[in-house]
């Protein structure tokens, strides 16, 4: 009796450690009307800010989002994404790789919002691209704390990276999300 309650102990544990959380509800690439992929600036309210406003009509990914109710996805969200599709995923600790040249885990440090920040390690390991993909990559809403970096989200191989957003020619996909994490 002792034994089994031991198992069944063990075994919820297992279950704890392994549980998974939904991946995002994301919307379809966004598209223009004649069906190819839209590409956007991450923010039309940060490029204002900076002094270089988008042509008028123009938004950015974040209100672009916000106009159909939904958000552009967190840094998290997309590497939520990516463990629906595969990969290692998110960890609250450091899973050590061992091979330096391929699908090492690093930190993503992001700020969400003034007061809001979020901090996780992060792996593409086991990524597999959704057959119905396209590769792109897609604008997260997650901004490194100096704030002219944006996360980015590359849908060929499960990667997050930095990236520029204070420059004119760094447009990217986008998806929406509904709903919070």
């Amino acid at each position: 009796m002792k034994i089994a309650m031991i198992l069944l102990f063990i075994l919820g544990l297992t279950h704890l450690a392994t549980a998974q959380v939904p991946a995002p509800q994301l919307s379809e690439i966004v598209k223009n009307q004649d069906g190819s992929v839209r590409l956007m600036f991450q923010s039309s309210d940060y490029m204002k800010k900076i002094g270089r406003p988008l042509p008028q009509g123009e938004m950015g990914a974040k209100e672009y989002c916000a106009s159909i109710n939904m958000h552009l996805p967190s840094a998290r969200e997309w590497a939520l994404y990516a463990q629906s599709n595969g990969s290692v995923g998110a960890s609250e600790k450091y899973v050590p790789r061992y091979n330096i040249f391929k699908h090492q885990s690093y930190g993503v440090n992001t700020q969400e919002s003034e007061n809001s920040y979020d901090a996780f390690f992060y792996s593409s390991e086991g990524y597999i691209t959704p057959r119905t993909e396209e590769a792109q990559k897609f604008w997260a809403a997650s901004t490194f704390f100096m704030g002219n970096l944006a996360w980015t989200f590359n849908s060929a191989n499960g990667d997050l990276d930095l990236l520029n957003r204070n420059y004119s020619y760094f447009r990217r996909a986008v998806r929406c999300v509904s709903g919070r994490i």
